[in-house]
């Protein structure tokens, strides 16, 4: 349990984080407080062990983004969603990786890791939690929520409302 330097009264004065996250120094204290934590740079979970049938879903998965890539060329209400936003982002899975770039109103999509750092980084436990996204069936964001999808920065959830909407967005404008 970790209790807020600035408390208010409310029940988010008090929150818990996993023990596994913490160093043995944070364990031993008592109070653990919120400045006794460090929240800028978060541990990244391990990417499951590849099997085969993460790599077919993966590979799926590209093909589906390399397609909605040449969608959002096409797109004015997706290229709207990406104007002036510009993110290098680092998607991986137990099936491999894929870099992904927005760069305002364009989005590409290649195998592989980014070259250089990545503004965001996007961890997959199943790449099929990419393929329901991609046929609507769950966003990127209940995705989080539900721990299918780790990001490594919060303030990147702007991104991720943004990418939820691409496909909708695209199949608005084909109709």
């Amino acid at each position: 349990v970790v209790f807020r330097d600035k408390r208010i009264g409310k029940p988010t004065d008090v929150f818990a984080v996993p023990q596994s996250e913490l160093t043995a120094a944070q364990l031993a204290r008592s109070p653990l407080m919120e400045s006794d934590l460090d929240f800028t740079k978060p541990a990244e979970p391990a990417v499951p062990a590849a099997t085969p049938a993460a790599t077919a879903k993966l590979d799926r998965a590209l093909k589906m983004l390399q397609k909605l890539a040449k969608d959002v060329a096409r797109s004015p209400r997706a290229q709207h969603n990406l104007a002036g936003w510009k993110r290098r982002i680092s998607i991986k899975t137990p099936g491999g990786n894929l870099a992904m770039v927005i760069d305002d109103r364009k989005l590409a999509v290649s195998s592989g890791t980014l070259k250089g750092a990545a503004d965001l980084v996007l961890l997959f436990q199943d790449p099929q939690t990419l393929l329901d996204w991609l046929t609507f069936k769950e966003a990127l964001t209940n995705a989080i929520i539900a721990g299918k999808l780790w990001i490594n920065a919060n303030r990147e959830f702007t991104t991720i409302f943004k990418l939820d909407r691409l496909p909708r967005s695209v199949l608005r404008d084909a109709r």
